[in-house]
């Protein structure tokens, strides 16, 4: 039987690399990402991991889902169509709205663990 409760502090040392998720946003840098996924729903509505990138920026047109992130190491920084800009860094938190629109930043090797709601 599957437990009920998941540690997302138990992952391989070394990330597993995916590649490029999205190779046609990346508008600068080489955003090479890894991951492990902690969890995931038999639907994939909800997927919960640790994530890891080079540094790099992407443009979303939309944001393809709703997401909390969590931030280990690195430093994201996130630019609304409109202008607005935040940052983030080791020990924030921030969630994004699916439909975002602008530009996501990383302007090192960033980590962050992430839940996924689709």
């Amino acid at each position: 039987m599957q437990s009920s409760v998941i540690s997302m502090s138990e992952h391989p040392a070394a990330l597993p690399r995916i590649g490029y998720s999205a190779p046609e946003l990346i508008v600068s840098g080489d955003p090479v990402e890894y991951g492990h996924v902690h969890y995931a729903d038999e639907l994939q509505r909800t997927v919960a991991g640790i994530w890891e990138s080079e540094a790099g920026t992407l443009r979303f047109e939309s944001y393809p889902f709703d997401e909390f992130c969590y931030v280990l190491a690195g430093r994201i920084g996130l630019t609304e169509a409109e202008g607005q800009r935040q940052e983030f860094g080791p020990g924030q938190a921030f969630f994004i709205r699916k439909g975002f629109k602008g530009e996501w930043s990383m302007p090192e090797r960033t980590r962050k663990y992430y839940v996924e709601c689709r």
